[in-house]
This record gives C-alpha cells, sequence and structure tokens, in this order.
C-alpha cells in the first residue's frame, strides 16, 4: 500500500472522529451549562 494514500485515509478518519467529538462535547456542555446563543 502506497504511504500517501494512507497517510490520507488517516486524515480523513481523524477529521471525522475529531468532528464527532467535538460535537459532542459541545453539546454536553451546552447541557451542563445552560444555552448559548
Amino acid at each position: 500500500m502506497r504511504f500517501d494514500i494512507l497517510m490520507l485515509i488517516f486524515c480523513c478518519f481523524n477529521a471525522f472522529f475529531i468532528g464527532c467529538f467535538n460535537a459532542f462535547l459541545l453539546k454536553v456542555l451546552t447541557l451542563k451549562g445552560g444555552h448559548y446563543d
């Protein structure tokens, strides 16, 4: 397997995972600290 393709897949997976984690964390923080406009 080529290294650049592996890195591309890894970067896409990282971006997806970080985006989901940030959305989840933001939801938890808004539920705990009240709603932010």
